[in-house]
């Protein structure tokens, strides 16, 4: 597990401790997820010359700026006072996949050489939600022109490689292998 993942977890538990706070924990995840992507902030949060007074005015202002409940209030201290606020894009990112996941959701990041039609993306999310048995299945398509066809899909701690691209790499691997025989 990561140490993003680990800070992630670390977090929820202390927001379900409080748990009428959960849906606002929620909400402001979203918008400093948001926030962290704009490049004044996101600069910020990754500026290695930034004082320990700095960095603490940069996590009071995210926490004002998002309405923070303790438990993310508590987590971006925690960053700041490891020095690693760097990891806080990471840590969004793990927050938000452990709530999916939570909430049956599975997050499916699919490269694809051309983008998929509508029956094509219902019919993989009908697969994954299928294998992964989750309520509901969020693609995120990545389009890839180097597969030539087919897809890869990452989902669950999961690839399925269906790519021309992928059986091409297969192929090369098997023959080195026979040779080396």
């Amino acid at each position: 597990m990561s140490v993003a993942f680990r800070y992630a977890h670390a977090a929820l538990a202390a927001a379900q401790a409080d748990t009428p706070t959960l849906p606002r924990f929620t909400q402001a995840i979203d918008a400093l997820a948001v926030a962290v992507k704009t490049p004044t902030v996101a600069a910020a949060v990754v500026n290695p010359r930034l004082g320990s007074a700095q960095r603490r005015a940069l996590v009071v202002s995210m926490v004002k700026a998002v309405e923070a409940p303790k438990a993310l209030q508590g987590l971006l201290e925690v960053l700041e006072r490891n020095g690693r606020l760097p990891l806080l894009p990471d840590v969004l990112v793990a927050l938000q996949q452990v709530l999916a996941q939570r909430a049956g959701i599975t997050e499916a990041t699919v490269h694809v050489a051309q983008p998929l039609n509508d029956a094509q993306k219902i019919s993989l999310k009908v697969q994954i939600k299928t294998h992964q048995k989750a309520k509901d299945v969020r693609l995120i398509e990545v389009v890839k022109p180097e597969l030539v066809a087919g897809f890869r899909a990452f989902f669950g701690g999961l690839v399925w490689d269906t790519s021309v691209q992928g059986q091409l790499v297969s192929l090369k691997n098997k023959l080195r292998q026979a040779i080396q025989r």
